[in-house]
């Protein structure tokens, strides 16, 4: 009776045991599947947008180049999904309410202290615990834009209708610092994620 009980117990051990080794296989698989298609399909999406229109996830996305904050920043625009809400020589706002969409870039017209991006993301991390905020950082680095610098941070965070990607960035000037942060559900990442890193990567200063 003690044989089979035991042999029983170590066919459950040995089921568990390859379970196991077959659910982090998968799970590896899958996570180099997404990486692989998140790589492809950004570099598809830069081209896109440059050609003026994003076909992804059956969503065709017509872009248009606009300038805004007096010419201090080029951009392209989803221009069927973003709404202007606010448009001054310092500020914009795009925002789309349903989807949870929004492009926000304002400039701050003062003397700049340089700062490396890991100074800007602590100083950040200060403010969202200062007002008892959580963000957990997935990703950062930066691009060349004609003579400038830009440098960028992705982030999530959650919120009132559900956890949103974020993206930051930022470009110093002589006199002044022009910042953005362009957004959207975190359960849409699949979509604007790639449109969102494109962009970015797609501003003139």
């Amino acid at each position: 009776m003690k044989n089979r009980t035991d042999e029983r117990i170590a066919r459950l051990k040995l089921k568990r045991r390859i379970d196991k080794e077959n659910k982090d296989k998968n799970e590896e698989i899958a996570k180099e599947e997404s990486v692989d298609y998140e790589e492809k399909k950004l570099e598809e999406v830069i081209e896109e947008i440059k050609n003026g229109k994003v076909n992804i996830k059956d969503y065709n996305i017509r872009f248009q180049r606009k300038e805004y904050l007096q010419g201090k920043v080029a951009i392209d625009i989803p221009i069927d999904y973003l709404v202007e809400k606010v448009n001054d020589d310092n500020n914009i706002v795009l925002i789309n309410d349903n989807l949870g969409i929004s492009l926000i870039i304002n400039y701050s017209n003062y003397s700049v202290k340089k700062q490396s991006f890991q100074q800007f993301k602590k100083g950040m991390e200060t403010e969202f615990k200062k007002n008892e905020m959580y963000l957990e950082w997935l990703e950062e680095g930066s691009y060349k834009s004609g003579n400038k610098k830009l440098f960028y941070g992705t982030y999530k965070t959650p919120t009132g209708k559900g956890d949103t990607y974020n993206s930051i960035f930022y470009v110093e000037e002589k006199s002044g610092i022009v910042v953005g942060n362009y957004n959207c559900f975190y359960k849409n990442i699949d979509i604007w994620a790639p449109i969102i890193k494109g962009t970015i990567s797609l501003i003139k200063f």
